[in-house]
């Protein structure tokens, strides 16, 4: 059994540790997105749609993508509209090598303060459902893609353009699943 005196030492470095994270994280002044450039993936509807408006409104720069042209160009107006310092349509299916190939050359030499990897589909139906009507491998592959690949490849593609950033970079991926 260790000494008494090692076991309060090392829990008593472990707790300055704690307090000292606690300082710096909360010493931080609380991020913006005014004037930041912010890469938005499933931006034409739902989640998508509603977080690019809410930038849009704090005056960040944003690049919306999404699949469908003409719902993702409504959005875009509706972000200038909104107050967004510009919005940009970057059509592109995340799942494949020419969509990220689209966000990349639409990126260009922009720094990129943001991604939010919000693209995504769900099963649709139960897993069990699906593979009773021998649908669920092929849907799970489809949805992988999406999900998974769709989220590294966006990420591959941004991911140069973020390092340029001296500060803090995010990444923000939202989930969801049902079984």
């Amino acid at each position: 059994m260790l000494p008494l005196a090692c076991i309060l030492a090392t829990v008593l470095a472990v707790l300055a540790t704690v307090l000292a994270l606690t300082k710096k994280l909360t010493a931080r002044q609380r991020w913006s997105p005014r004037e930041k450039t912010i890469v938005l993936t499933g931006a034409s509807s739902g989640i998508g749609s509603s977080l690019a408006r809410t930038y849009a409104a704090q005056g960040a720069k944003l690049y919306l993508v999404a699949r469908r042209r003409e719902a993702l160009e409504a959005a875009c107006e509706e972000c200038m509209a909104a107050g967004a310092s510009s919005a940009k349509a970057v059509v592109a299916d995340v799942s494949s090598e020419s969509g990220w190939d689209a966000i990349r050359s639409a990126i260009g030499d922009d720094t990129v303060d943001l991604l939010v990897l919000n693209a995504g589909l769900s099963m649709g139906s139960p897993f069990a459902s699906l593979s009773e009507r021998k649908e669920a491998m092929g849907i799970m592959k489809h949805l992988m893609d999406v999900n998974y690949m769709g989220s590294v490849g966006c990420l591959d593609a941004c991911l140069g353009a973020m390092r340029q950033r001296s500060e803090e970079r995010r990444v923000g991926k939202e989930c969801r699943s049902r079984w």
